[in-house]
């Protein structure tokens, strides 16, 4: 018996984040007609979880740039 499987490869250019990643979401939700608002619903809790994340990030760095105990990886300073 033969081995069937539906599969989404896609190449990104990631000079255009944007337009890339909504269009796998276009070619993902066509699959899912009936789910496209869950799972919708799904990536906008996700993308808000990492907005917090990233916005609390940034005030942290924000109130003390030269706060003692920081590493240099933290600073920005890579080696």
């Amino acid at each position: 018996m033969g081995n069937i499987q539906t599969v989404i490869k896609a190449e990104l250019d990631p000079s255009l984040p944007v337009p890339e990643l909504l269009s796998v979401i276009q070619a993902v939700t066509r699959f899912h007609p009936t789910q496209e608002r869950s799972i919708l619903l799904g990536l906008m809790e996700n993308l808000e979880k990492r907005l917090i994340f990233l916005d609390k990030g940034a005030e942290k760095h924000a109130k003390s740039p030269d706060e003692p105990g920081r590493d240099q990886a933290d600073k920005g300073e890579l080696g």
